[in-house]
Order: C-alpha cells, then sequence, then structure tokens
C-alpha cells in the first residue's frame, strides 16, 4: 500500500536500481556519459573517475555507493518496515486506501459525508431537519413541521380561538367595551374631566349672565345708557355717571371757575378741564360729595351711590384691596397712561382715569388716577372714597374733602 501511495517516488526511486533504466532515465547524459566509455582519450582523460563510476554500472556497486541510504531507503519498499516507520501515520493515511476503511476512519464524518451522495442518505443524515425542510412542500407537512406554532397561529383564523390565545389581555382589552368597566380604569381622569366640565359649566353660566346682563341697558332721567355687571351678589354700573340732573329733574349746577368750586356746600358737577368734548367720553363728569347725597337722588332709579361697606365687599370678593384695582382697571394703554399696572379688568367693571377736582378746583390726574366717591362720610369735611392707580394692583380707600370732585359708579338697590 505504501508503494502505491508513494508509487509517484517508487518509478523514480526503485528503478534506479538496475543500469538500463538508469540509462533510460538518464537518457539526456548517457549519450553524453556513456559512450565517453569506449574512446580511449576520453577513458584516458577519465582515468581517475572511471572506475569510479562504470563500476557503478551494476546494482551490487551502485547499492554498495549507496549503501547509507539503501537501508533507509530500499528497505522503505517492505510494507511491514514502511508501517513501522510510519506507524504514527499509517492508521491515519495508509488505510485511505478503500473506502471502506476510510469510512471506518471517518466513521463520525461518513453519516454526515459519505452518503451524501443520494438523496435518500441525505435526508436520513438530515433527519433532523426534513421534516422543517424537505416537507416545506405542501401546506399539511410544513403545518406538521410547524406543530408548535400551529395552534398558535393557524387557529387564528376564528375569533373565539383568537381570544383563547390573547387570555392575558382579553379581560383587559375586550371587556373594555363595558362602560361600567371603562369608567373604573378611568375613574382618575373621568373625575378630573367632571372637575374641569364642572368648571367650565361655572364659567360659561357667569359669561351667560354677563352677556343677559349687557344685553340690558339703564336709563338716567336724561336718557343716557348704562351696561352693568354682576360681581358677586352686586351689580355694578360699567360706566362713569354723566347725567346732568337729579331724579326730580332738577339741573345738577354746572361750576366752571376754581374759587367758585372751592366754596360749594352743595351739589355740582363740572368736565374734566371743563371739556365736555373731549372727556365727556368715556369719562363721564365729575361730581362733589353734596351731589352724591342729595336727597332728589343722582342715580337711575333702583340704583344707588354705594357705601364704604358695599365697596368693600366688592374688593373682598375679588380677593382684598391689595389685587382688587388690577381686577377693576379697564386693560390696555386706550384709556390709562403706561404702565396701567397688572390691569386684567376680569370682571368687565371698567375701572376708567378720569382724574379728579381737588377741593381747590385744580384739575388733576386724567390717565393716571381714577377715584370713586361712597356715599359714607369720615368726618364733616371729608367722605370715603376708592381708588385704582395707575402703577399699582390695589384698591385705596381714602378719605378726601367733600368738595372734591370725582367719578361716580352706581350700585343697583
Amino acid at each position: 500500500d505504501t508503494a502505491s501511495m508513494l508509487s509517484s517516488y517508487r518509478n523514480g526511486i526503485t528503478s534506479k536500481m538496475n543500469i538500463s533504466d538508469t540509462a533510460s532515465m538518464l537518457s539526456s547524459y548517457r549519450n553524453g556519459i556513456t559512450t565517453k566509455m569506449n574512446i580511449s582519450d576520453t577513458s584516458s582523460m577519465l582515468s581517475s573517475y572511471r572506475n569510479g563510476i562504470t563500476s557503478k554500472m551494476n546494482i551490487s556497486d551502485t547499492a554498495s555507493m549507496l549503501n547509507n541510504y539503501r537501508n533507509g531507503i530500499a528497505t522503505k519498499m517492505n510494507i511491514s518496515d514502511t508501517a513501522s516507520m510510519l506507524s504514527s501515520y499509517r492508521n491515519g493515511i495508509t488505510t485511505k486506501m478503500n473506502v471502506s476503511d476510510t469510512a471506518s476512519m471517518l466513521s463520525s464524518y461518513r453519516n454526515g459525508i459519505a452518503t451524501k451522495m443520494n438523496i435518500s442518505d441525505t435526508a436520513s443524515m438530515l433527519n433532523n431537519y426534513r421534516n422543517g425542510i424537505a416537507t416545506k412542500m405542501n401546506i399539511s407537512d410544513t403545518a406538521s413541521m410547524l406543530n408548535n406554532y400551529r395552534n398558535g397561529l393557524t387557529s387564528k383564523m376564528n375569533i373565539s380561538d383568537t381570544a383563547s390565545m390573547l387570555n392575558n389581555y382579553r379581560n383587559g382589552i375586550t371587556t373594555k367595551v363595558n362602560i361600567g368597566d371603562t369608567s373604573n380604569m378611568l375613574f382618575p381622569y373621568l373625575r378630573k374631566a367632571d372637575l374641569v366640565i364642572s368648571e367650565l359649566q361655572n364659567q360659561i353660566a357667569q359669561l351667560s349672565s354677563q352677556i343677559s346682563l349687557l344685553s340690558e341697558v339703564v336709563t338716567d332721567i336724561d336718557g343716557n345708557s348704562y351696561s352693568y355687571v354682576a360681581i358677586g351678589n352686586q351689580k355694578w354700573l360699567s360706566d362713569n355717571l354723566r347725567v346732568s340732573r337729579y331724579n326730580n329733574g332738577d339741573p345738577i349746577l354746572i361750576v366752571s371757575n376754581n374759587t367758585d368750586w372751592s366754596n360749594l356746600i352743595t351739589g355740582a358737577r363740572c368736565w374734566y378741564f371743563n371739556d365736555s368734548i373731549t372727556y365727556e367720553f368715556p369719562y363721564g363728569n365729575l361730581y362733589n360729595w353734596y351731589a352724591v347725597t342729595d336727597n332728589r337722588g343722582i342715580c337711575p332709579v333702583g340704583w344707588h351711590v354705594p357705601t364704604d361697606t358695599e365697596w368693600t365687599t366688592l374688593t373682598t370678593h375679588l380677593g382684598g384691596e391689595a389685587v382688587a384695582g388690577a381686577k377693576l382697571k379697564s386693560n390696555g394703554l386706550e384709556y390709562w397712561n403706561a404702565p396701567n399696572t397688572s390691569a386684567t379688568n376680569e370682571r368687565d367693571f371698567s375701572a376708567l382715569p378720569a382724574g379728579y377736582i381737588d377741593n381747590t378746583g385744580n384739575f388733576l390726574g386724567v390717565r393716571n388716577d381714577a377715584f370713586f366717591w361712597s356715599s359714607s362720610y369720615y368726618n364733616s369735611d371729608d367722605a370715603w372714597s376708592r381708588s385704582p392707580y395707575i402703577s399699582s394692583a390695589q384698591m385705596y380707600k381714602y378719605f378726601r374733602s367733600k368738595k372734591s370732585g370725582f367719578s361716580i359708579r352706581c350700585l343697583k338697590n
């Protein structure tokens, strides 16, 4: 077997053991060398070599010459010796020469490799995969191969099976169609939504009330019309009073001279800077306190000038004097100078900065100050008033000289 395995070497080495083969093998040299053996000159010239070369032409001499190698090479022709020499390789290489031995040597691979030559054996080797791959050609086999998934997937075609498969979710999702369960699940949100809806309903009711009030008008004896707003339990005119007569028809005295104004102890009125064209609309008239308390009445019938206590009721309802001014002032800079601090006019009271007349008859503060009379006196010379201011959110409470000229806002009886 080794000779067969090393056939490519044997022919090249073994056949060198006889001279004819060696000569044939060395044909390219023989003619050049062998023929020199019968030429005397050559023999003489190569005398020193002839005995050494010519005598090598027979196998025994050659064997003797190659004695050092013969035992190592020549004896390799013997399979037992070769097997011994190649002991570590014999089992791996020598037995590879026939398929049965090879199959035995490669036992662990035989089923996987040797038998791959036909499809049935291959199918056997790939037994674990055959059902999954080979039989995928028809749907029933595929369903069998995917047995683990069939119940989960194939049977999803009907709603009852799907519901069973999704059992963990069914109670959580499917039954949410029931409004009671949904309400329970969404209780925190529904409760919050109820509060929001309730608040919106309250705001809508308030707006509806405001709209209703705005659609109604109050008329004074002169025929001037006023809107009004509801704030808490009170209803206030949303415009400064402009009336020129008491309710019995008597005129309210117009005084334009500073000295005359400062000496008055009866009711009087005027316009800022005595300019009705510029200031009557929207700022209204300025009245002294004596006109406020005149028994003939200055507000429209059914209305009156508020007391100090009634003003306090208003500011308390709006969160106190510290913030009430901002909520009562008209917002923006159409009527107020900057900065008109924090003005929101959130209850549509629309307090306007009409300015005032002091007790000496001087005009002050238009577009910066708003003063409103109360019907309550502080002492014999002074009475209570309220005043929002240009640079504050506060509604100030002052007592001022009864001779001063302020705006009037009427309150429904």
